[in-house]
């Protein structure tokens, strides 16, 4: 199976389904071209925190068994 539509791979959608839900929303947010405005917005978190909250979602990502990231 390809990338959808987005340009997301598959696995990808599959390894942000196994995230927390905020970690899962700021990926897909970020991924869909949001602004970080838009993604603080949307996740009612300050724009400060938006560095952190990425950099803990792609560990968590990461570290998914059988997960490439």
């Amino acid at each position: 199976m390809g990338p959808r539509a987005d340009g997301r791979p598959p696995a990808r959608d599959a390894a942000l389904a196994r995230l927390p839900g905020i970690y899962a929303r700021a990926s897909r947010l970020r991924d869909s071209g949001a602004g970080r405005p838009l993604i603080a917005e949307r996740l009612r978190v300050e724009p400060q925190a938006l560095d952190a909250l990425s950099a803990i979602a792609e560990a968590k990502l990461a570290a998914l068994p059988g997960e490439d990231g």
